[in-house]
């Protein structure tokens, strides 16, 4: 008899501990879950890259090959920060204006570099030549001569941002074009290029369209979350009864 109860109070602190461990091993599980649902709804604003190249001037084939300007634009949440890459093997060459099209809506443009830069809307036919009026923002710097020129080798860079919510890819691949008057086609990106000498016939006009860029990092889906919150609850209930 004495034995018996020996054996049982050695079970009741063997179980005890059991218990204890299993509490401190949920409660660790319990804060880890707490800490990624935490973390995942922290980055539920919506971030993507779009791309852009502009290499073509349809009227001079073969001449645009000694230009490109490759676009991206970092968007998360409501920002848009814009990197417009100049690349030429004619070092005098710049960019003269910056034009493009996105979604209709209500946007501030603002860190510019070079400093002088600025956006207007509507773009302004005049920079750019004939070219028509179907370009919505024109970038262009604001000090008249060679003060913060963008030549090649060089970028433009600014931030845009969207005062009605977050941006869409939609907003950007799916942003009206406009079809210049000096030759056909839909574009959304334009780009007057000036000061090159031993080309003719001395300016371009380089057009291309945006595209999608590596968003392989997605944002978690509403469902992910969802069923993470289920688990939440789920492991907090466990936890009341232990």
């Amino acid at each position: 008899m004495t034995w018996t109860t020996g054996h049982t109070s050695c079970d009741r602190r063997r179980a005890h501990v059991a218990q204890r461990k299993g509490a401190s091993a949920m409660k660790k599980l319990y804060v880890w879950a707490v800490a990624l649902l935490l973390g995942l709804a922290a980055q539920s604003a919506s971030a993507f890259v779009i791309t852009g190249t502009l290499d073509l001037d349809p009227r001079y084939p073969g001449l645009d090959d000694h230009f490109d300007i490759n676009v991206t634009i970092d968007v998360t949440g409501a920002e848009a920060v814009w990197t417009v890459s100049f690349v030429s093997d004619q070092p005098s060459a710049f960019i003269g204006e910056f034009y493009f099209n996105v979604a209709p809506g209500n946007y501030t443009f603002s860190g510019f570099s070079p400093t002088s830069w600025v956006v207007v809307s509507p773009a302004s036919p005049v920079g750019g030549g004939n070219f028509g009026t179907g370009f919505l923002y024109e970038a262009h710097n604001s000090i008249p001569g060679n003060t913060n020129r963008v030549y090649a080798g060089s970028s433009l860079v600014f931030t845009m941002t969207n005062n009605d919510g977050d941006f869409t890819e939609a907003m950007f691949l799916d942003a009206p074009c406009a079809s210049t008057t000096a030759f056909g086609g839909c574009w959304q990106l334009g780009a007057h290029i000036q000061g090159f000498d031993n080309l003719p016939p001395g300016s371009l006009f380089l057009v291309g369209n945006f595209q999608s860029g590596d968003n392989g990092n997605s944002v978690p889906e509403p469902g992910t979350l969802a069923l993470l919150g289920a688990a939440l609850l789920g492991l907090s209930a466990a936890r009341r009864r232990l």
